[in-house]
């Protein structure tokens, strides 16, 4: 449901993006547009009216090539509705997921080897250290804010800690001058009771709390409304009579702020770019690494491996989400840029969801089901599939990361060897295809369906010389002096 939501909002965008080119300039809807709108149209149709009935949709074949339209954005709204019903696929069919107990970590696996969380450390540090010598340097205690601002405010790219900062700032206005200032001067004064104070209470967290239940770009606002509220109110249990400490309290998180932006856009910067380009690179990977686990003969082990696979990804995902917001916010002379290749990754990145379900209800039916005496050739098909699906979204991670990218095979010609090794082997006994088989069938041809015009776009993409230049610059140079030396 997750993998359908992601894609329904995808369609939501395109849809929104389509009137606007439309409103924006005259096109012509050709005979063939129109027929094929209007198939669209009634494909959302059952698609809604069999999750109203709490049905399981019926499978939409998933276009190997998009055909040309007049409509910029036709072609790809037909991918994302065509992969909608794949999102359910194996759900009638497994009923029990893995029951493995995943061993939880303190500590993120590369805490020690990887040096970005030591330069993170120190950029940290350095920007509390920088705020705590300015604010005893002028002897001024009341700006101590300061060193929790660098605290809270300290994330892993320029583009979240700048909408961190954004929001702390506004949240510091908001909060602080208006609702904490404005309180001692026009409320405060003429209340004598705890009743009053506590309607006050009330109010300001009831606004921050509607805020912070607000988009995500947003939700953070509301908590630094109510913390700097707080921080100027609640300090005493007398009401505070005079404005001072609410002005250090707002200056020192002023304080705090600069000090974030010298030190965070200033020593080893990382952007949001790259930081939602290694993450997407990094969920590709581990979405190879689990058609790796269905081969394992441990079962136990490799159902605890694809649950870690699972939360891993999903976590990567919502990293990828993340930078996305916080491109946004990246400012300069290669913004136009890092758009266009935001809009990219926002393209893949629902595909990538519907995969990733796919994928689970496939090992789960894999596992659930055993398969004690497969024949030999269809257990060889079934392994030269997997093999596949793994070199293909291996060779996608290589196209997103700006490295050399090997040949990849056709995984639909995979699962359709599948398919056709199971038909004869049904046809020799003289028997139908058993239940277990025909569900490998479908989910094996699913995967193809997804992954061969994923990966197929992905790899027109970084084939581009522009396109891949614009992705990477520097490592396409250099891929490019590899390719003629060879």
């Amino acid at each position: 449901m997750n993998a359908a939501i992601a894609l329904v909002g995808r369609l939501v965008d395109l849809a929104a993006g389509l009137l606007t080119v439309r409103s924006t300039r005259s096109v012509a809807i050709g005979a063939s547009d129109g027929d094929r709108c209007l198939r669209l149209a009634t494909e959302v149709f059952d698609l809604r009216f069999g999750f109203e009935r709490h049905q399981l949709p019926r499978t939409i074949d998933i276009p190997s090539h998009q055909e040309p339209s007049e409509l910029a954005l036709l072609p790809e709204m037909e991918r994302t509705v065509a992969l909608i019903p794949h999102a359910f696929s194996g759900t009638t069919s497994v009923e029990v997921p893995l029951d493995v107990k995943v061993q939880s970590r303190l500590l993120v696996p590369d805490v020690f080897s990887n040096p970005d969380h030591l330069k993170f450390a120190v950029r940290g540090a350095l920007a509390t250290m920088l705020a705590y010598v300015a604010y005893q340097a002028i002897d001024s205690p009341g700006l101590s804010t300061a060193v929790i601002i660098c605290t809270f405010t300290a994330l892993s790219t320029v583009g979240a800690s700048r909408q961190s900062q954004l929001l702390r700032l506004v949240g510091a206005i908001v909060g602080g001058f208006g609702f904490g200032m404005g309180a001692q001067v026009l409320v405060l004064p003429y209340l004598d009771s705890i009743v009053g104070f506590t309607v006050l209470f009330a109010l300001v967290t009831a606004i921050s709390a509607w805020l912070a239940t607000a988009t995500p770009r947003l939700s953070y606002l509301g908590v630094q409304v109510a913390m700097v509220f707080y921080l100027v109110t609640l300090q005493e249990f007398a009401m505070q009579t005079s404005l001072a400490v609410t002005r250090d309290r707002v200056v020192g998180i002023l304080l705090g702020l600069a000090c974030m932006w010298l030190v965070f856009d200033r020593l080893w910067v990382r952007g949001a770019l790259q930081e939602m380009q290694d993450a997407f690179s990094r969920n590709l990977r581990m979405l190879a690494e689990l058609f790796e686990q269905s081969r394992k003969d441990r079962r136990e082990e490799a159902a605890q491996r694809v649950l870690q696979l699972r939360d891993r990804i999903n976590a990567g995902f919502t990293a990828v989400k993340n930078q996305s917001d916080a491109v946004l916010l990246e400012f300069g002379p290669s913004r136009r840029r890092k758009l266009i290749i935001r809009d990219d990754f926002k393209r893949w990145q629902p595909t990538l969801g519907a995969l990733l379900h796919v994928q689970i209800a496939y090992l789960q039916f894999v596992s659930e089901t055993g398969f004690p005496e497969l024949p030999p050739k269809i257990a060889e098909a079934q392994a030269a599939f997997e093999k596949d699906m793994f070199i293909v979204v291996n060779a996608m991670s290589d196209d997103v990361a700006g490295n050399i990218a090997s040949a990849a095979p056709d995984v639909q010609e995979s699962a359709v060897a599948l398919r056709q090794e199971i038909q004869e082997h049904s046809a020799r006994s003289g028997l139908p295809i058993p239940p277990p088989l025909a569900g490998i069938i479908t989910l094996t041809k699913n995967l193809a369906s997804i992954v061969s015009p994923l990966h197929a776009d992905i790899h027109t993409t970084f084939a581009n010389p522009q396109r891949a230049a614009m992705h990477h610059p520097y490592k396409w140079q250099s891929n490019n002096r590899l390719r003629h030396a060879g």
